[in-house]
């Protein structure tokens, strides 16, 4: 076992627990699926922790070796341990850190595991634009699979100077992450208030509860406080200052694959000028209007047929390369 992988005994909801090391501390993860399958690393939306998509995972079966993390900030790597969240971080301006902590625990990974082929990436909102983002210069992926990405249109100097930091702290999405509540006097208090949300109304129950097991952290007088602070929640939300398009003309003109799931609907963050230049690209877009932007929540085992298809395209693509 490399030292940067480490596999737990302990286990949520039958799925392994491991960390893997990255720069400044140790990110938190569930392994799910079968080893020698092709391998997948998922990362989850701004927020949330990967134990939410858990159904989604056991809907994938066999047919991947599949990793997930927490994010930096989120999660178990929120806890002891985990990567620096500090005031610095929280003045990010893109999404960079993250995709390097994707890099990382590929690095990681690889080096553990002996992989049975290329990596796909998938990821949901924010975590597949991380995944887009390390993907770049990677040889060793060779499909990324997108739910729902917030692509924010306009040029990237205005989204990484101070007009920016006037302007995104003014979108409702910054402001309503500010609003959120921290904490509460024990776990049950924050499911209470959890269960009537409508957020949540219609996720799978397995996720629902992987949420309340691993979105938030235990203090020592018996109170639990969210795992990804509001103001690191806002944070993320606000340090749009990336650009994407690097790396998806690399898997779109390198044997690599890359495959959009767009929600068509008002909660949807993937705007039809990004939608029309993904196609343009090359990417294959694909467009439903009957589940919003939490389709992997509320639908695992469309979203993991959608992953699925990618280990296999993955696949694929890696015989094509090596003959």
């Amino acid at each position: 076992m490399s030292a940067g992988f480490v596999e737990s005994d302990e286990r949520f909801a039958g799925l392994r627990r491991f960390t893997v090391a990255v720069s400044d501390g140790r990110l938190a993860g569930l392994r799910f699926g079968t080893p020698g399958a092709p391998p997948l690393l998922f990362c989850h939306a701004t927020g949330l922790c990967a134990a939410a998509y858990t159904p989604m995972f056991k809907a994938l079966g066999d047919a991947v070796d599949g990793f997930a993390l927490d994010m930096r900030g989120h999660g178990r790597s929120a806890g002891p341990g985990g990567p620096a969240c500090g005031a610095e971080e929280r003045r990010m301006v893109d999404w960079t850190r993250y995709a390097a902590d994707i890099g990382a625990a590929l690095d990681a990974l690889t080096a553990a595991v002996t992989p049975q082929g290329p990596w796909t990436l998938a990821g949901h909102s924010m975590g597949g634009v991380s995944c887009l983002l390390a993907s770049g210069g990677r040889s060793d992926v060779r499909a990324v699979r997108l739910f729902d990405p917030p692509l924010m249109p306009g040029p990237i100097w205005m989204r990484r100077g101070p007009i920016w930091n006037f302007l995104g702290r003014r979108l409702p999405i910054v402001q309503g992450a500010m609003r959120r509540r921290p904490g509460f006097e024990s776990r049950d208090a924050a499911r209470e208030n959890y269960e009537g949300k409508r957020f949540f109304r219609d996720w799978a129950p397995e996720g629902f509860d992987g949420y309340m097991a691993d979105g938030f952290l235990d203090e020592a007088d018996g109170s639990a406080r969210l795992a990804c602070t509001p103001e690191w929640e806002a944070a993320t939300f606000l340090a749009q200052g990336h650009t994407i398009w690097s790396a998806v003309s690399q898997l779109t003109t390198r044997a690599k694959g890359l495959r959009v799931w767009g929600g068509t609907g008002p909660d949807s963050p993937f705007r039809d000028v990004s939608r029309q230049r993904m196609r343009r690209a090359g990417a294959e877009v694909i467009d439903t209007p009957v589940y919003g932007h939490l389709w992997p929540l509320v639908d695992p085992g469309g979203a993991a047929a959608f992953i699925q298809d990618a280990a296999r395209d993955g696949v694929a693509a890696g015989e094509a390369a090596a003959a």
